[in-house]
């Protein structure tokens, strides 16, 4: 340990100030170690902060780097970070009324030979459900 006294002259008192100490020294380690480990912490609050903030901004179930091309009647979405297009596949459920109605016209009038017939059924299926088609509801259990 390495220490000095110190007396000062207007109050009369002695200080020991001590300079090193092995146990000072273990005990200002122990500090940054403690500060580091807060600084991470804040850090990472602070990312799941920008991440919940990302999903509550959204408003497709797209990231930002994935751009959608269009090519006729099918839609394709790139995808930067696998450098990969992928089918955007059409569900059936979440168009509107007239959405539906015209995307099931658009695949009535399609070779039936280009397109999935049980997609085909469970969008005719859909519009019966909602009243916009006349017939039965079809299972998909007896097709192939």
């Amino acid at each position: 340990m390495i220490s000095y006294l110190y007396y000062d002259y207007d109050t009369g008192e002695v200080e020991d100030i001590v300079l090193w100490s092995k146990n000072m020294d273990s005990i200002l380690h122990k500090r940054k170690e403690i500060e580091f480990q807060k600084m991470q912490l804040e850090k990472e609050k602070q990312d799941l902060r920008e991440i919940k903030k990302a999903r509550e901004n959204k408003t497709h179930s797209f990231s930002n780097d994935i751009e959608i091309f269009s090519n006729k009647n099918d839609k394709y979405i790139f995808n930067q970070d696998k450098g990969t297009f992928k089918k955007l596949v059409v569900i059936p459920s979440r168009l509107t009324d007239y959405e539906l109605f015209s995307y099931y016209k658009k695949l009535d009038a399609m070779d039936i030979n280009t397109y999935d017939i049980k997609h085909f059924i469970v969008t005719q299926n859909e519009l019966v459900k909602r009243g916009l088609l006349n017939g039965e509801i079809q299972s998909l259990n007896n097709i192939f």
